[in-house]
């Protein structure tokens, strides 16, 4: 049995009253003689529309006669007074001066009007998700934060679920229904929880689910089953069907208190190793998956340092004429050359870029670096090389435009022979997904290529008016083409899709002979693979005599 001590008793006494002072339907601030708010709880950061803390009291509340400054420290003190709301506008309230300590006073604001409504209407605003009326974010990490406080022994699982498939509802059905998808499943895991769970709406189509008392692994993944068979029931849509499934991560605190951070970053790291192994799986948090976690966290942390001190490299995977035999181009693949795990992968590092919010830095890096090697080449090449280069989505923007055409200014190249690579879940049409910078690109004379077609969700009508010029058959469907008819069928059917369409067509991911002369009867016109040669750097490069001559000088 465990037992707890006076202190535990005191701490846990204090904790508790803190939240209740932080979720109060009143309004509630403490304040320094001075005037200066030391805390304002949710009702009055919500009333007032700003963080409050360190502000002069006297810029949102007025009375007639001594300032509210005079009367702090009149215990029990009741004042009319005017209160600026967050809004601009101006209420008459009611306040009262609570107990003194330390010089710090406590203020509860009472508004004078539908004062039981509108108060807990506004601490409901600031505490549930508007879409799912679920509970938002800040409280979901209150109430983790309370129940794994150090006065609590018991044991409790946090589970994170993010929704597979989401974004294909919303792009073949449109926001309306995703949002009605949500609001359906937010309905389901509601219907799943015991009494005294909390379930959450993180933001967009993540959801997570405490369990206060779990101590036992086992009863954890039965409330992951029970979970994913809610979610994966199909749901009706007006006149059609559609389902979803989910990723989930679970982390039990039963070992261990920890805090409220570090278990959403334990669920999180379990959730997405789930997403990894497919759809409709969970993954219980274990040691292996903690030193994957300090692997990454060790990333993000270097990362940006990585950017700045050249740390970064570029390999180039040659592009080949299928009729020729010729180089025409290069694909601009980066690499860490990280100085204790030695060469990393992208797909090591460009999750880390996306999470951290260095994404743009990134691809703005290998945009510069690609285009200044490609120049380089070009100036002692008969025939000039294209370059191609990656981009994410989230990357397409104006400033993404402009700073396309100050490098291929900067280095004097053609527009032309740079050619920037999307994935499919651009060709959607949507304009908030970059699409319309994609004509913008296209202007300045860059081409445009949707890159692993085949393994998306585009839209052939989006793809025939975009001005896309290079689809790139996704390797799955090269891969041992030479033998598969069904394979052959796919790939030729592309083929004369993109060529109907004036489009240019690449095989990726060749390996060998057989499948180079079947792509090439099929109807592509380029291809890339370790077939003709391994990514590498620009100073290794074998398959061009003039750059290799040109590392010689």
């Amino acid at each position: 049995m465990t037992h707890l001590t006076t202190n535990d008793f005191d701490e846990r006494g204090e904790h508790l009253a803190s939240l209740a002072a932080e979720t109060s339907p009143d309004p509630l601030l403490l304040v320094e003689r001075d005037g200066t708010i030391a805390y304002a709880n949710a009702a009055a950061r919500v009333l007032f529309g700003s963080p409050l803390r360190g502000d002069d009291v006297a810029t949102i509340v007025s009375l007639d006669g001594p300032s509210l400054c005079q009367l702090l420290g009149n215990t029990g003190m009741s004042r009319a007074a005017t209160a600026r709301a967050g809004t601009g506008e101006y209420e008459e309230v009611d306040l009262t001066i609570g107990a003194d300590a330390d010089g710090t006073s406590a203020v509860t604001i009472r508004r004078r009007t539908d004062v039981g409504v509108s108060t807990i209407e506004l601490l409901r605003r600031a505490t549930h998700d508007d879409l799912t009326q679920l509970a938002n974010r800040s409280s979901f990490v209150e109430r983790v934060a309370s129940d794994t406080h150090a006065g609590d022994r018991m044991g409790h699982a946090l589970v994170m679920i993010d929704l597979d498939g989401f974004k294909q509802v919303n792009d073949g059905f449109g926001h309306d229904v995703g949002d009605q998808v949500l609001v359906e499943v937010a309905r389901r895991l509601r219907l799943s929880c015991r009494p005294g769970d909390v379930v959450a709406r993180l933001g967009g189509d993540e959801f997570a689910l405490w369990c206060p008392g779990i101590r036992d692994e086992v009863a954890a993944v039965a409330v992951a089953n029970r979970l994913l068979e809610a979610i994966e029931e199909p749901i009706p849509i007006s006149a059609s069907v559609t389902s979803v499934s989910a990723s989930i991560g679970i982390v039990m605190t039963t070992d261990s208190l920890l805090e409220t951070g570090e278990l959403l970053a334990k669920a999180d790291a379990a959730m997405y190793r789930a997403k990894g192994l497919g759809p409709g799986r969970f993954v219980v948090y274990d040691d292996a998956l903690g030193r994957d976690l300090v692997r990454l966290r060790a990333l993000e942390r270097t990362l940006s340092d990585a950017i700045r001190d050249d740390q970064l490299v570029l390999h180039y995977q040659v592009l080949v004429d299928l009729l020729t035999g010729d180089p025409v181009g290069a694909e601009a693949l980066v690499r860490w050359q990280h100085p204790r795990l030695g060469l990393l992968l992208p797909s090591e590092f460009v999750p880390v870029a996306s999470r951290t919010q260095l994404l743009a830095r990134l691809g703005n890096w290998v945009l510069g670096a690609a285009i200044g090697e490609l120049a380089r080449w070009n100036r002692v090449l008969a025939e000039p090389l294209t370059v191609s280069v990656n981009v994410a989505t989230s990357q397409l923007g104006p400033d993404f435009v402009d700073l396309v055409a100050n490098h291929l200014a900067t280095h004097e190249l053609e527009p032309r022979l740079l050619t920037i690579e999307v994935s499919e879940e651009i060709v959607s049409g949507r304009p908030d997904d970059g699409a319309q910078y994609l004509a913008e690109l296209h202007e300045l004379g860059v081409r445009i290529a949707i890159d692993d077609f085949g393994t998306g969700w585009s839209s052939l009508l989006s793809l025939q008016e975009l001005p896309v010029d290079i689809l790139k058959i996704d390797r799955a469907f090269v891969n041992g083409v030479a033998l598969s008819k069904r394979q052959a069928a796919i790939v030729e059917s592309v083929a004369n899709l993109g060529h109907a369409l004036d489009l240019q067509v690449v095989a990726e991911g060749i390996e060998n002979a057989e499948d180079r002369e079947a792509a090439r009867e099929l109807g592509c016109d380029l291809a890339q693979g370790f077939h003709f040669a391994k990514p590498a750097p620009a100073d290794s490069v074998d398959w061009l005599p003039p750059v290799r001559e040109l590392r010689l000088r």
